[in-house]
């Protein structure tokens, strides 16, 4: 992988744990939890521990 593809899959997992965090519908905060986890997946090469919500709106 090229830093520039390791420097967007970083930018989106943070962006999506920000989704999260300010989402008020627990369907979609396990949605950016969800998509947060694939991006640290493609940016470490396998399975990585996503931040896990602290509850909706936080």
């Amino acid at each position: 992988m090229s830093s520039q593809d390791g420097d967007y899959y970083q930018k989106r997992a943070e962006q999506e744990v920000e989704l999260a965090q300010r989402s008020t519908d627990p369907v979609a905060v396990q949605f950016h939890y969800a998509m947060t986890e694939l991006y640290l997946e493609k940016l470490h090469g396998g399975a990585s521990p996503a931040p896990r919500p602290g509850g909706a709106g936080q």
